[in-house]
Formats: C-alpha cells, structure tokens, sequence
C-alpha cells in the first residue's frame, strides 16, 4: 500500500503540475492577442478619430472601471469557494454561491444603470470637453456603464470557470470577443462611424462574452439551478468577509491604472488623455502577464485546501540539511 502511494502521488503532482502550466500558458495567449490588437488597432482609431476624440474614448474607460468597486472582493470569494467545493462535488454549495452572488450583483447592476443614466449627461462638467463632443461622450458613457453593469452580474460564471480551473474555456471565450471587437472597431472606423459606433461594436462584444460564459458554466455544472431556495444570508455573509481583505487592494489597483487618466481629463483638454493612454495601456499589458499566473494560482490553492494536502519538505533537502 505504502509503494502504491508513493507511485501515484508523483503522478497527481505532476498531473497538477502539466494543467497549471497549460493554464497559464492561455493566460499568455490571451495577453498576447490583447497587445498584438492593441498595437494595430490604436494608431488606427488615433487616425481616424483624431487625438480629441480617442482620448474621449479612453476618458469613458477609465471613468466607468471605477464602477468595479463595488465588486467589494466578492470576485475572489467566488473562485475560492468555488474552487473548494467543485473539489469537493458540493454542487448544492455552488449553486448557493452563484445564486447568492447573482442576487448581490442585480442590485449592483441595477444601482450602476440608474447612476450612469443620471449623470451621464452632466459628468462632462468635470472634464475638459469641448461642446462639440459632450454629447457623444454622454452617450459613450451611457452604453459602457449599462455593459459595465451586465459585466459585474456576469462576472459571476467567469469567476466561476476560473474556480473550475477551466481557463481553456475563458481565454478562447475572451479572445473571441476580442476579435470581434477589433474586427468590428475597425469596420465601424471605415465605414466613418465615430464614438458611438465604436462603443456599440464594444458592448456587443462584451454581451457575447458574457453569455458564452455564462453557458459553458451551464454546460459544465448540469446541476445548476436558478432558485431564490438557494440564495442564503449567511453564505452572502461569508463570502462577504473573505472577499473584503482584497477590497483595498482592488480599490488601489484600480486608482493606479485609471487614476491618473481621470486626473488629466480634469486638468487638461481631452487629447492629453489619449497621449498618457495609449503608451500606459500597452505598458500595463507586460504587467498582465505576471498578473495571470496569480489568477491560475488562487483556484490551484483552494483545491489544494480542500484536499488537504501540503507542502513537505523533499527527503533530499532533509538529507542536505541534516
């Protein structure tokens, strides 16, 4: 019995071992699809909308990721949980977790359309936008934070197929709504439309991701159910209060990446935020690639925990200290 064992956990280590890799591997693939469209796709809009107007475009981005604040960590506490109890085949604690999530965030979906509607019209007054503009970046505004909002409740299976460690499944989800967005973006250029075309081109790319995650969640967990049976206080409660110790973090995160975006349209006409933008967003994706190794390790240790097994010293480091 011992023998056996000692066969066959190398095999599961390295089993492990092969998928993280794998894992992280698409994570890459993903930043490398994200920065070659970048590289293309940037000078391109810059040309044919002019530097007032793409930094309108970059101004309208920066504004609305802010609305991700009010995830309060509970992205993380899904993976986690997730990740746990998928481990476990705790299906009916999944189907708490998503249900219970997906209560919390059409509320905060639902907050987000009604802020965005209200203040879409007058947030202009905060920037230096010349009139001629205020009211394409009124409605660019509008349509982000709407798809913004359906992103924060559809967030809920993309965390979920993070947890399930089906990261082949997100990457290709999200590389192809990448392409349909640049193909789309550079059609909508073309054909001489501006901002608005661009950001309708956007929110339906967006919308395709979100229920193609939202399906492959479906297709894996056949056992899920939508039923308020399974929206629990308490498991609110508890993700909750996992969740928050990575709010702070989150929140400075955020205030790094769009901080200084929103201070510059503050302080300066729109085309300054275009030239900070372009150059700081194609940085930031050299910092995404680190970035998705953590996104494969969180689910990785969850299911560790849950198996219960740990870090051992290997006998030849024993004998080396000894």
């Amino acid at each position: 019995m011992n023998d056996q064992a000692s066969i066959e956990q190398p095999a599961t280590s390295a089993h492990h071992a092969e998928r993280f890799l794998i894992n992280v591997i698409w994570g890459w693939v993903s930043v490398i699809t994200n920065f070659v469209a970048g590289i293309f796709l940037s000078p391109y809009m810059i040309r044919q909308l002019g530097p007032e107007r793409y930094g309108i475009w970059v101004l309208a981005f920066s504004l609305i990721e802010y609305f991700f604040i009010f995830d309060l960590g509970f992205r993380s506490a899904i993976v986690n949980h997730n990740s746990q109890f998928w481990t476990k085949k705790e299906f009916t604690k999944i189907n708490e977790v998503i249900n219970t999530t997906l209560v919390y965030f059409t509320g905060i979906a639902a907050l987000i359309i009604s802020l965005t509607f209200y203040f879409s019209g007058q947030v202009h007054r905060y920037f230096i936008i010349k009139p001629e503009h205020q009211s394409a970046f009124a409605v660019l505004v509008t349509m982000t934070g709407t798809s913004w909002a359906m992103g924060m409740l559809f967030n809920v299976f993309s965390a979920s197929l993070e947890a399930f460690q089906q990261f082949k499944i997100q990457n290709r989800i999200y590389v192809l709504s990448l392409l349909i967005r640049t193909a789309g973006c550079f059609t909508v250029l073309a054909l001489g439309y501006k901002l608005v075309g661009l950001g309708a081109v956007v929110v339906t790319a967006q919308g395709l991701g979100y229920i193609l995650a939202a399906l492959a969640v479906k297709r894996m967990l056949p056992t899920l159910e939508f039923s308020w049976r399974y929206v629990s206080r308490a498991r609110w409660r508890q993700l909750f209060e996992y969740g928050i110790s990575s709010f702070a973090a989150n929140t400075a995160q955020l205030s790094i990446n769009q901080g200084p975006s929103i201070l510059i349209g503050h302080f300066l006409p729109e085309a300054n935020v275009g030239y900070y933008g372009l150059p700081n967003r194609l940085l930031q994706y050299a910092g995404e690639a680190m970035t998705r190794i953590g996104f494969v390790t969180a689910p990785n240790t969850a299911q560790m925990l849950a198996e219960g097994r740990q870090f051992h010293e290997s006998p030849r480091s024993k004998r080396q200290d000894s």
